[in-house]
């Protein structure tokens, strides 16, 4: 019961709420915009509201999970690649991605786990450390996989563990 709950917890997490981080950004971006670009604003509007229909969508999942339902599950690292163009289109924020030595994937539990760690590490990069550049890299040395992410963003002495970093130990 408690482990459900901790993964029914993860994957709101991992979903609606970076969903609804990036749409707070993109308003934020708007605004900033607003009376200087309106053809900028359009497309920064049009963004929100893709992210807004997506974590509509990614809520139905998560209820159709609990109701014992298979939706498509994240696949490959190519998830990463496509997660990371859609936020620097979206935000202007300079993303880049290198897979090194690793395979495309790792199977369906291994490459959502992955998905879902970087997800969490480019949220906390931009919300708490006001990132502007994030690298993502992959390398494999033997059976051990490490996925590094650098950000230019301000660091933290401290820090507070949420819901997103035990959700990141729990997965692994």
């Amino acid at each position: 019961e408690d482990k459900e709950r901790n993964r029914i917890t993860r994957e709101i997490h991992d979903t609606i709420g970076y969903a609804l981080t990036n749409i707070g950004m993109l308003l934020q971006a708007g605004k900033a915009i607003a009376a200087k670009d309106s053809d900028r604003l359009n497309e920064l509007l049009d963004a929100a509201r893709e992210q807004a229909n997506a974590a509509l969508q990614e809520s139905r999942n998560i209820l159709y999970k609990l109701r014992a339902a298979s939706p498509a599950g994240i696949q490959g690292l190519a998830s990463v690649h496509r997660l990371a163009r859609s936020l620097q289109e979206a935000t202007g924020i300079e993303v880049e991605v290198s897979f090194g030595n690793a395979p495309w994937s790792f199977g369906p539990s291994v490459d959502s786990a992955i998905f879902r760690l970087v997800e969490e590490g480019i949220t906390n990069a931009i919300k708490h450390g006001m990132a502007r550049r994030i690298r993502i890299s992959y390398w494999l040395t033997g059976d051990e996989l490490q996925v590094r992410i650098w950000n230019d963003g301000r660091g933290s002495a401290t820090v507070a563990e949420g819901i997103g970093i035990k959700g990141m130990r729990e997965r692994f």
